[in-house]
């Protein structure tokens, strides 16, 4: 049988199953990229990463005074 094209399935047991959305402005995202590349890692990667060590270390407070 030929492949399809496209992504390749993932296994059940790696896949994430929610999805966040969050608006930056070029600049902002052009920052986090840098931040993921020095990194080594995807942005997705990195800004899970980043978002879940914030919100341990702040007691699940974080962000609030970035309004």
């Amino acid at each position: 049988m030929k492949k399809k094209p496209g992504r390749p399935v993932v296994p059940k047991s790696l896949a994430k199953g929610t999805l966040l959305s969050v608006r930056f402005s070029g600049d902002e995202r052009a920052a986090l990229e840098a931040a993921a590349a020095a990194a080594g890692l995807t942005l997705s990667a990195w800004a899970r990463g980043a978002l879940l060590a914030a919100s341990s270390d702040s007691g699940g407070d974080a962000g609030h005074d970035c309004l």
